[in-house]
């Protein structure tokens, strides 16, 4: 797999055994699940890979994770520190549903926007080495 034109080999067992030390840092927006521990994908990544976490997206840390078999999730759905899905809209309830949509597309624009972010650092970078 690809991250930021890296490649990345690491299996799921790696990733496992590289979190097992690791304390869970603070939640924003994602997390994914390791060992039942709920973390931040992007500090996942870093501690498997040692890459700097400006050079890659939340977006890309949970496409990878994903890919090796773990589960990435928006922190919305969790509770008392366990993870919990989301209820499925209610028919009855429109608002309920529409609250549900505006909050995927506000959780999509913040991945776009980090995404923007990395891609802007990663062109400063590379102008400055020019």
């Amino acid at each position: 797999m690809k991250v930021g034109g890296r490649d990345f080999n690491e299996s799921k067992r790696n990733v496992e055994l590289a979190m097992r030390a690791e304390d869970p840092e603070s939640l924003q927006k994602y997390a994914v699940e390791v060992n039942g521990i709920n973390y931040p994908p992007k500090q996942v990544l870093a501690t498997v890979t040692g890459w700097e976490r400006t050079s890659f997206t939340t977006m890309e840390a949970q496409r990878v994770l994903k890919k090796l078999g773990f589960e990435s999730f928006d922190v919305s759905v969790i509770q008392s520190g366990r993870r919990m899905f989301a209820p499925a809209p209610d028919d009855t309830e429109p608002q309920s549903s529409i609250n549900q949509r505006i909050s995927a597309l506000e959780a999509g624009l913040v991945t776009a926007q980090e995404a923007v972010a990395s891609l802007a650092a990663r062109v400063r970078k590379l102008e400055g080495s020019a």
